[in-house]
Formats: structure tokens, sequence, C-alpha cells
């Protein structure tokens, strides 16, 4: 459930200290937080399409992708779920990463990699207090929008 934070989660600390948004930038007063949850599907073409999307999307986050501040993931074995958590300069900056082709392609495969249940949500935020996966956990509980 997107709005329960996995007792088994796991940070990805790979991008180092901006891994952990305790360690961001200050925002500035344009930031958009953006998060996904995905409830992925666990069968052999799920994965395999789940592999060949993310590659593309993670070297071109790496880079960094223009306008990100921060990105932090979070993976749940026992649930099979993962999460991400962003802090974009603005709402353009990260419009411009959403439709780039690494993220499209990922959106043209979410019917294969995901088992349904997955949302995605983002909010302004100008402090880097409200960044933090408790705010994303709480954001998703009152998630109106659709699942995928």
């Amino acid at each position: 459930m997107a709005e329960v934070f996995e007792a088994d989660a796991t940070l990805d600390l790979s991008a180092g200290e901006a891994g952990d948004p305790n360690n961001w930038p200050a925002l500035p007063p344009t930031a958009v937080i953006a998060s996904t949850y995905l409830r992925l599907s666990d069968d052999a073409d799920s994965t395999q399409s789940f592999d060949s999307v993310l590659g593309p999307i993670i070297a071109e986050l790496m880079a960094p992708a223009p306008g990100l501040m921060g990105l932090s993931t979070s993976a749940s074995e026992a649930c099979g779920s993962l999460r991400t958590l962003s802090a974009w300069e603005s709402e353009e900056a990260m419009m411009n990463f959403v439709v780039g082709e690494a993220h499209l392609a990922a959106i043209g495969q979410v019917s294969v990699i995901s088992r349904g249940g997955s949302v995605t949500g983002s909010w302004s935020a100008s402090e880097l207090e409200s960044v933090s996966w408790e705010a994303v956990v709480a954001q998703f509980a009152d998630h109106t929008g659709p699942a995928y």
C-alpha cells in the first residue's frame, strides 16, 4: 500500500549523500517534489521489462537530469515494491524528465511491470523539512489520482 512505508524498506544509497533527503540542498520557492510507488509484478517477463527500462532512467537521472536536486529510492523485497522520491528545481524541470524518452518508455511498460495499485504524485515544497519518506506516505494516504 502506497500509504504505508514498508517495514523491510531499504534505502538505496548508491547516489551517496544525494540519496539522503536530509543532505539535499536548500529548495527554491519553485521546487517540486515527486514520488512513485511501484508494485512490481514478479513474473519473468515483467522483471525483464522492468530491467530494460530502469537502466536508461537511472542513467538520465544520474547524469544528472537538468533541474534534479535530489533523488532517493527505497525497495521492499517482502512487498515487491519500489519507491522513488525526487526534488526538482521547478515543475518544468520535472516535466522535461517525465516526457523524456527514457521515462516515456517506462510509462509504456507500466501495464507489464506493475501488478496494479502503483501510484505517482507531485507537490510543491519550499522547505527541506517537508521532504521525507514520511511526507510521501502522508501524501499518498490522500491520493485520489489513478492507480496503475
